[in-house]
């Protein structure tokens, strides 16, 4: 008994990136290191785009460029764990207020109260969709704070 190997040779064409000019600072880079911190962004102008109906709008930028004209506000964060962190934990590690409501108050006039939930209680509205808070001292807006 024999066997019969047939070999078939294919060749294929397939396209590398293997520089990018920075839209901004026109510097050339082929480093790996260096291209993979590249923002490469693209996307098609929608209904009413400022660029106009369908015109594709893209922009190459390197990271000096990026840090340079994005750099106020991205939001840069170095630690990865971050998603594991009550919102607490965040406010003192990166010592900002916490995004917490620790209580409520009047838009209209003193009162306030501490606590995560007003006392008296929230009251269904007419609608029947929502419940809302007024003020027990003056019915004006309640505002968390």
């Amino acid at each position: 008994m024999s066997v019969v190997v047939v070999k078939k040779t294919e060749t294929r064409e397939r396209e590398e990136i293997v520089a990018v000019v920075c839209d901004s600072c026109k510097r050339r880079f082929t480093d790996i290191m260096e291209l993979q911190e590249m923002l490469r962004w693209y996307m098609k102008g929608g209904y009413n785009s400022k660029f106009g109906d369908g015109a594709d709008i893209s922009v190459d930028l390197c990271q000096e460029c990026i840090e340079k004209r994005l750099g106020d506000c991205l939001q840069v964060s170095n630690h990865t764990w971050d998603a594991f962190l009550t919102e607490e934990e965040l406010a003192k590690k990166y010592q900002t207020e916490s995004p917490v409501a620790t209580g409520w108050k009047c838009v209209k006039c003193d009162w306030s109260q501490n606590g995560l939930e007003p006392q008296p209680a929230f009251t269904e509205k007419p609608c029947g969709c929502c419940s809302d808070f007024v003020c027990p001292k003056c019915g004006g807006a309640v505002d968390q704070t």
